[in-house]
């Protein structure tokens, strides 16, 4: 039985960001926007405003 460390079991990344990511490959302005997308939709910053 494998033991996986609590930093590396990341929650299941959403369907929309992972099929975007597919597209993206290859294309640096798209990769970044990829990658603000998904940290935008792991902390939406509606939620930060209410904090």
């Amino acid at each position: 039985m494998r033991t996986v460390l609590p930093q590396f079991t990341a929650a299941p990344e959403p369907a929309t960001i992972h099929v975007l990511r597919q597209q993206a490959r290859g294309t640096a302005r798209a990769s970044r926007l990829v990658a603000f997308l998904a940290t935008w939709f792991a902390q939406p910053a509606w939620d930060a405003a209410w904090a």
